[in-house]
């Protein structure tokens, strides 16, 4: 199992965060936050109780949707902060009135889910695979909306 160190910038959100909504519990501080090697299309972040860990997507990483780590981080932080627990019958509850409860304080959460439900995070992750197929080519794409730049290669002295 890989051990990557925690994204300096995601990190230093993850700190902000937890001191301005949960200032007494430093100790979620330990947790890693890194950004995924895999692309997503479905899990915009993830929290991993058992080692303290959580995963963004990133998909997330470019400008125009960096509006939106603070609630995501906020959310995979509520998770840290009730852990998992149980139900009556054994089954996880992650997303139950509780954990709903805490999540909603925070006042970008529901702008947030208005985001994704209108189709916020499927743009985000077309224009991710848009960046990586002309990157891969040669061709510098910082912004969707920026004009391709093809990158010249500088030639190797003979």
């Amino acid at each position: 199992m890989k051990h990557h160190q925690s994204d300096p910038e995601l990190k230093a959100l993850w700190i902000s965060i937890r001191k301005t909504w949960f200032p007494e519990l430093s100790e979620i501080d330990n947790y890693r936050v890194i950004w995924s090697s895999r692309r997503q299309k479905r899990t915009l972040a993830s929290c991993n109780i058992k080692s303290q860990r959580i995963v963004v997507a990133r998909e997330l990483n470019h400008a125009p949707v960096k509006i939106w780590l603070e609630p995501i981080l906020y959310h995979e932080m509520c998770h840290a902060v009730l852990k998992s627990r149980l139900s009556p019958s054994g089954r996880r509850m992650w997303h139950d009135a509780p954990f709903r409860v805490l999540e909603n304080q925070h006042p970008m959460i529901p702008a947030m889910n208005d985001w994704i439900r209108s189709g916020g995070w499927f743009k985000a992750i077309l224009s991710e695979r848009s960046r990586s197929f002309w990157n891969g080519r040669g061709y510098k794409v910082n912004q969707p909306a920026k004009k391709k730049q093809k990158i010249r290669r500088s030639k190797k002295p003979t």
